[in-house]
């Protein structure tokens, strides 16, 4: 009750926000400061796109960002899931704010594997200058993740923007979800290392379910995950998967990595900064794929690769399930 009131409350609150603070005028009024545009490249696949809409180089405003946070933080205690994750990307189309909120409904949302039970789904409202809408929809599976879908539109040009914002994040052992039965995977705690990290004999294999890896590569597994060192002096873990190659013969693959600090100070050259995780992180080409290395307290790194093609989105995903092993 308290996750159901929590998001009918913030669907009025973000809706009012985004009327109240600019969104109805044009795009180029909604840039807030010299930023760019959303964090990701191409609508996330498990979202239906909208024909005819157009991506845009426009900054989600300060006030509806904050209180979508607040929103989230409020309908999932800290001590159940970590939405640790916080991506978007903006479109504008000649749809008003009710056609848009007309498509995405409950069940073509669910049939996109947006699955939690009684989700609040969407609402809209209008004002002097123009409509404007938001829908909230919950997965649960291998992480925890929100999406709000935020739109006004442009009582002139008669144009909707429309925001995209997903949260995404694990659910940690044992714990439910807010709104949603306790059926995500749970992040493997193995082989707990205590002092100075020697990280050497943690099964990495054991720490990230072979779905998780499944779901990223979107296909089968051939054979079972197999541990390996990274480095030559065998002072890291490793775990790598293979789903072998298709009739193009593209590979499908991914490895895993937890090492020391030296490591990621050695592999940082020709490095590109990666803004978010853990105390810094960046993607660097190995000889294979696009690697993610993620700093973590200090003491330890991870290190996370999908081939044959980049997908730093889903390495990210990955992250995570590594941090897990690490003392805090």
């Amino acid at each position: 009750m308290k996750t159901r009131l929590t998001f009918v409350l913030g669907i009025v609150l973000v809706t009012g926000l985004l009327l109240g603070c600019g969104m109805v005028n044009t795009a180029s009024t909604l840039v807030n400061g010299d930023k760019g545009g959303g964090t990701v490249q191409n609508l996330w696949p498990d979202v239906p796109p909208l024909d005819s809409a157009k991506k845009v180089d426009s900054q989600l405003p300060l006030t509806a960002r904050l209180a979508i946070q607040a929103i989230v933080k409020a309908s999932a205690s800290s001590n159940d899931v970590k939405l640790d994750q916080f991506n978007f990307i903006a479109f504008t189309t000649a749809k008003t704010p009710q056609d848009i909120t007309a498509f995405y409904t409950q069940e073509r949302m669910a049939a996109a594997g947006w699955n939690v039970k009684d989700q609040p789904g969407c609402t809209g409202m209008s004002s002097e200058g123009g409509g404007g809408g938001l829908c909230i929809f919950g997965k649960d599976s291998a992480e925890q993740s929100v999406l709000f879908i935020a739109m006004a539109e442009d009582g002139k040009t008669k144009q909707t923007q429309v925001y995209y914002v997903r949260f995404d994040g694990l659910l940690k052992q044992g714990a439910g979800a807010a709104g949603a039965s306790a059926t995500a995977m749970p992040v493997n705690k193995v082989a707990p290392v205590a002092g100075n990290i020697d990280v050497s004999k943690i099964d990495v294999c054991k720490a990230i379910p072979q779905e998780a890896i499944v779901k990223l590569l979107g296909r089968k597994l051939e054979g079972s995950p197999k541990l390996f060192h990274f480095n030559d002096a065998k002072t890291d873990s490793g775990c790598e998967w293979s789903a072998g190659k298709d009739s193009s013969q593209n590979a499908y693959f991914a490895y895993a990595v937890i090492a020391p600090v030296k490591d990621y100070v050695t592999n940082k050259a020709s490095a590109t900064p990666v803004a978010g995780l853990g105390d810094e992180a960046y993607t660097t080409n190995g000889a294979d794929a696009q690697q993610l290395w993620v700093l973590i307290n200090g003491k330890a790194a991870v290190m996370v690769a999908i081939g044959d093609r980049p997908n730093p989105d889903g390495a990210k995903k990955l992250v995570p399930f590594l941090i897990a092993q690490l003392p805090r």
